[in-house]
């Protein structure tokens, strides 16, 4: 009889540990949650602020390139130029990307998305 109280004693208190590291478990699951929450909102602040900057620098280069295409060149800054310089060498890209087969095509398409 002494062994099989034993081997039940061992029993319970295996169940008992393994009840234990199941509340820890659960716990450590209830905090992850709670930082993912905080986190999902974070970013979604983050995303909009992300999405507002994105507009504004998009107006910006509108403005700029309308600036640029509507003057001689002779009278830009260096600045001006270069800042033009990457835009133009960014529109290259899209242009291939978006199969546009001239320049012309492309600022056109360009000038009228700014000009809405």
């Amino acid at each position: 009889m002494k062994g099989f109280e034993d081997e039940a004693a061992t029993v319970c208190a295996h169940q008992e540990g393994h009840a234990n590291e199941m509340n820890e478990a659960h716990k450590r699951i209830q905090l992850l949650q709670a930082r993912l929450g905080v986190q999902c909102t974070q970013m979604g602040q983050m995303h909009k602020k992300i999405h507002v900057l994105e507009l504004q620098l998009s107006m910006m280069c509108c403005t700029l390139c309308q600036i640029v295409e509507e003057n001689n060149p002779s009278k830009w800054g260096a600045l001006i130029k270069s800042l033009y310089m990457i835009h133009a060498k960014e529109s290259w890209s899209t242009m291939k990307a978006e199969g546009f087969e001239t320049e012309a095509q492309l600022l056109h398409q360009r000038y009228r998305r700014c000009s809405t």
